[in-house]
């Protein structure tokens, strides 16, 4: 029997009006992650499928470990993702080094996304 596999963010956060689905198939058995690693490592042992990013898959698919399920049915998704911190309240050492690198990093992770059509 496949199993659908979904994580803990599929939940309603507190003031948000509806809960997405995030493509669970209603009546099929499915499992609850914590996060994205534990959903990766449930799908690896074979308990099932799921939606992951592709950064955390990969090697994985060019492997052939993994096989995309995406087509028709099921056509996948992007999601932009936004850094943003307060200009006007200190930040420590360690989140300064998390924001420099960001920083560093914002040109080679944005290529990824230019030009790609959703």
């Amino acid at each position: 029997m496949t199993s659908a596999v979904a994580n803990t963010l599929r939940c309603r956060p507190l003031g948000h009006s509806l809960a997405r689905d995030y493509y669970i198939v209603e009546g099929a058995r499915s499992w609850t992650v914590s996060d994205q690693l534990m959903k990766k490592e449930v799908i690896q042992q074979g308990m099932g499928w799921g939606h992951l990013p592709e950064f955390l898959i990969g090697r994985e698919l060019r492997e052939g470990r993994l096989v995309a399920i995406t087509g028709k049915h099921f056509s996948g998704g992007r999601v932009e993702l936004v850094a943003a911190r307060r200009r006007n309240v200190p930040h420590g050492p360690i989140a300064g080094r998390l924001w420099r690198y960001i920083e560093e990093q914002a040109p080679e992770l944005s290529a990824g996304f230019l030009g790609q059509a959703d």
